[in-house]
Protein backbone atom coordinates (compact mmCIF):
# COMPACT_ATOMS: atom_id res chain seq x y z
CA UNK A 1 0.00 0.00 0.00
CA UNK A 2 1.24 3.47 -0.92
CA UNK A 3 1.50 5.73 2.17
CA UNK A 4 0.85 8.79 0.00
CA UNK A 5 -2.55 7.36 -0.99
CA UNK A 6 -4.47 6.95 2.28
CA UNK A 7 -7.57 4.79 2.27
CA UNK A 8 -10.82 6.72 1.62
CA UNK A 9 -9.01 9.87 0.51
CA UNK A 10 -9.39 11.91 -2.65
CA UNK A 11 -5.65 11.76 -3.41
CA UNK A 12 -4.52 10.41 -6.79
CA UNK A 13 -1.42 8.91 -8.35
CA UNK A 14 -1.05 9.21 -12.10
CA UNK A 15 0.00 5.75 -13.32
CA UNK A 16 1.48 7.24 -16.50
CA UNK A 17 3.87 9.82 -15.02
CA UNK A 18 4.03 8.97 -11.30
CA UNK A 19 2.92 12.40 -10.01
CA UNK A 20 0.71 12.63 -6.93
CA UNK A 21 -2.33 14.91 -6.83
CA UNK A 22 -4.25 16.21 -3.84
CA UNK A 23 -7.55 15.54 -5.60
CA UNK A 24 -9.28 14.55 -8.78
CA UNK A 25 -9.39 18.13 -10.13
CA UNK A 26 -5.62 18.39 -10.53
CA UNK A 27 -5.28 14.86 -11.86
CA UNK A 28 -7.97 15.40 -14.50
CA UNK A 29 -6.54 18.78 -15.44
CA UNK A 30 -3.08 17.38 -16.14
CA UNK A 31 -4.34 14.48 -18.27
CA UNK A 32 -4.82 15.89 -21.77
CA UNK A 33 -6.14 14.47 -25.04
CA UNK A 34 -8.74 11.83 -25.88
CA UNK A 35 -8.82 8.06 -26.01
CA UNK A 36 -5.48 6.46 -26.92
CA UNK A 37 -3.93 9.90 -27.54
CA UNK A 38 -3.99 10.93 -23.85
CA UNK A 39 -0.82 12.37 -22.33
CA UNK A 40 0.41 14.01 -19.12
CA UNK A 41 0.80 17.78 -19.18
CA UNK A 42 3.45 19.30 -16.92
CA UNK A 43 1.48 20.79 -13.98
CA UNK A 44 3.58 23.96 -14.16
CA UNK A 45 2.46 24.50 -17.76
CA UNK A 46 -1.23 24.61 -16.80
CA UNK A 47 -2.19 28.25 -16.58
CA UNK A 48 -5.15 30.57 -17.09
CA UNK A 49 -5.32 32.80 -20.17
CA UNK A 50 -3.70 35.54 -18.09
CA UNK A 51 -0.78 33.25 -17.15
CA UNK A 52 -1.75 32.42 -13.54
CA UNK A 53 -0.79 28.90 -12.43
CA UNK A 54 -3.65 26.46 -11.89
CA UNK A 55 -1.64 23.95 -9.84
CA UNK A 56 1.18 24.13 -7.31
CA UNK A 57 3.25 21.53 -5.52
CA UNK A 58 2.56 21.55 -1.78
CA UNK A 59 4.99 20.72 1.02
CA UNK A 60 3.78 17.09 1.15
CA UNK A 61 4.53 16.46 -2.53
CA UNK A 62 1.01 16.66 -3.94
CA UNK A 63 -0.03 18.86 -6.86
CA UNK A 64 -2.98 20.93 -5.64
CA UNK A 65 -5.11 23.87 -6.84
CA UNK A 66 -3.30 27.17 -6.71
CA UNK A 67 -5.79 29.60 -5.19
CA UNK A 68 -3.15 32.32 -4.82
Amino acid sequence: MDPKLPFASNKCLCPACGRYFGGVYGFDLHRQGDGNARFCADPLSLTTKSGKSLLKLNEKGYWIRDYG
